[in-house]
């Protein structure tokens, strides 16, 4: 087994691609968003916060489990939508 030193690592003739990390794609990212604006939270300001985290608790859960194990910031940026949306309509009454 011969050692390599940093100098000359990776060895001539070998290409190494770049780091990625697996994320959620830009297709699921708008299926979520689109779902979100479906439940139109702005429109529930006469719920509970307790009321609407029982109606969508369980589909965010699953979103979190499943595209959230790789790259997680991806996923927040659409799961930001929830707030957004909710205290759209209960933060200004």
């Amino acid at each position: 087994m011969t050692h390599h030193r940093a100098a000359n690592w990776p060895p001539q003739g070998s290409f190494l691609w770049p780091p990625t990390n697996p994320a959620i794609s830009d297709e699921a990212a708008k299926r979520i968003r689109g779902q979100i604006r479906s439940w139109r939270l702005h429109l529930h300001s006469g719920s509970t916060l307790k009321e609407l985290a029982r109606e969508i608790n369980m589909i965010v859960r699953w979103w979190i489990n499943y595209y959230g194990r790789f790259y997680r910031s991806e996923l927040n940026t659409s799961l930001n939508r929830i707030n957004d949306y909710w205290c759209g309509g209960s933060c200004k009454k």
